[in-house]
């Protein structure tokens, strides 16, 4: 191979490594539709939210908790991590 085709090589190669995360930059979600994007597809998923919100301090405190399950015992691990952060981020 010669030196020029290597360059060309390396060039492409940069171009697809940082191409993807350049492209996946996005505005924020603004609605659980969007963040329901981030959940494998081919399964039916339970969500439940409840929380509180303390006005008893200068600033809103808020508090709570996010389930979310696909109707198995099967443990998925992290499966739903980056729904709850989306979800976590709409309602800060």
């Amino acid at each position: 191979m010669k030196l020029a085709d290597l360059r060309v090589t390396a060039v492409v190669g940069l171009i697809l490594t940082f191409a993807p995360s350049v492209f996946a930059v996005e505005a924020s979600p603004r609605t659980l539709q969007q963040c329901a994007t981030l959940l494998p597809a081919g399964k039916t998923y339970s969500f439940h939210m409840s929380g509180t919100i303390d006005r008893t301090q200068q600033e809103p405190v808020l508090s709570g908790t996010l389930s979310m399950e696909d109707g198995t015992n099967v443990d998925r691990g992290n499966e739903g991590e980056a729904f709850g952060k989306c979800v976590a981020a709409l309602i800060k």
